[in-house]
């Protein structure tokens, strides 16, 4: 991604609103692994088998990747589908039950992409998608208000061209962190964390087997969860990601009947650094969990994500991280993030009357298409416009999920 000193706009709304989504540009892939390629974007096959599938997600660090059937995109899989697959594999499995592991490893590696995701008319949730000439502000709308974590993007022949991810989003926001209005810039955890949630925050103890976090996962439709001791003291974090501890290609899923805290340590020891070679940063994965305090900043935030590389950041009181045992009562994801943004700059454009002709994205989003507005067109005329309203309370009085 260039730098924001090159990107068009004065202000990070100007920014948003003068740029197209396809200026995000995804890493380039490592090379290590053969992998299809549809412009810049890792692809899969719908008759590719998972062994293959999951060694190219875990050696990339891609979360998720579009399915194609030749050259036509048909669905999108995530990590956390196959989470769900292998909950599948071993459900009603018990410790103390003899598990055939050589049948589960076989069972894996010979299913194909086209088993876990809807393919044609069977699709129920289909993948979101948008064209690669609307604004970034588009982009983000469409993110922070629906919490996608992907959008694809399509080329007027509605052909998969690109891909734009929460991380790119996060990414950028640090990159213009000169250009953050005030009210992302005064941020505060405590002032949109707040003391109102939605749904207690789900944990999971280190002692609990690693399956059931994953069931956990599954069940509640998270991609993460704060690991805590028989006190309550946030230890770790697990995620869809440490499903590679089972091995890309099955071998070892007997870990999955390990408890949490010698999981994850397995994991730490296999797959050290936080990020693959294509990408700037050559840090480790850290050993504890990273935590904010109400106290903290927005772009205290944004900078422990790492560039994007963390995808949640908990929320501990001041009074048990000064005891040195920070005790979980919130979390705050890269959607999260992204909405404050939204809602900052929305903030910022302050009583500006709404662009002419246009509504927001969401109002006019439906399952496939999202109508915001088209990027600046190389005469420098816009061809179309987003919409900047005034919704609800300032971004300061409003709230997260904690889960």
């Amino acid at each position: 991604m260039e730098p924001c000193a090159n990107w068009e706009g004065d202000t990070l709304l100007e920014c948003f609103l003068r740029n197209s989504i396809a200026d995000h540009k995804p890493r380039a892939t490592t090379g290590t692994v053969q992998c299809t390629k549809m412009g810049s974007v890792m692809t899969i096959q719908s008759t590719e088998y998972l062994d293959s599938i999951f060694k190219k997600l875990a050696k990339e660090g891609f979360s998720s990747a579009p399915v194609c059937r030749g050259k036509e995109l048909v669905g999108h899989l995530t990590l956390l589908d196959l989470v769900r697959h292998v909950n599948g594999l071993f459900f009603g499995v018990s410790e103390k039950d003899w598990v055939d592991w050589w049948e589960k490893q076989i069972s894996f590696q010979l299913t194909p992409a086209s088993h876990i995701v809807p393919i044609g008319d069977e699709v129920q949730s289909p993948f979101p998608c948008m064209n690669k000439n609307f604004t970034s502000f588009s982009g983000l709308e469409m993110m922070a208000r629906n919490r996608n974590h992907q959008i694809l993007q399509l080329d007027d022949d509605k052909q998969l061209c690109g891909i734009l991810t929460q991380s790119m989003l996060i990414s950028f926001l640090r990159q213009s962190k000169v250009k953050w209005p005030e009210a992302l810039t005064n941020l505060r955890v405590g002032d949109f964390a707040g003391m109102t949630r939605r749904r207690e925050l789900i944990t999971v103890s280190e002692k609990d087997l690693a399956i059931n976090a994953f069931l956990k996962m599954d069940e509640s439709d998270i991609h993460g969860l704060p690991i805590v001791n028989h006190r309550g003291v946030l230890t770790g974090c697990i995620s869809v990601r440490d499903l590679k501890g089972c091995g890309t290609d099955g071998s070892k899923f007997a870990r999955l009947y390990q408890n949490v805290k010698t999981f994850k340590a397995m994991v730490l020891q296999e797959n050290d650094k936080l990020a693959p070679t294509t990408h700037y940063s050559r840090k480790n994965i850290p050993v504890d969990a990273v935590f904010v305090t109400p106290e903290n900043t927005m772009a205290d935030v944004i900078h422990k994500m790492d560039d994007g590389n963390l995808h949640r950041i908990f929320i501990c009181s001041q009074e048990s991280a000064d005891d040195g045992e920070p005790i979980p009562h919130g979390v705050i994801s890269q959607s999260d993030v992204l909405r404050q943004a939204l809602d900052a700059m929305i903030d910022s454009a302050g009583e500006l009357r709404p662009m002419v002709g246009e509504r927001t994205a969401a109002a006019r989003q439906t399952t496939r298409k999202v109508s915001p507005g088209k990027a600046r067109s190389p005469e420098g005329r816009r061809e179309g416009q987003d919409t900047v309203m005034r919704k609800g309370p300032s971004p300061i009085k409003r709230s997260i999920p904690i889960s």
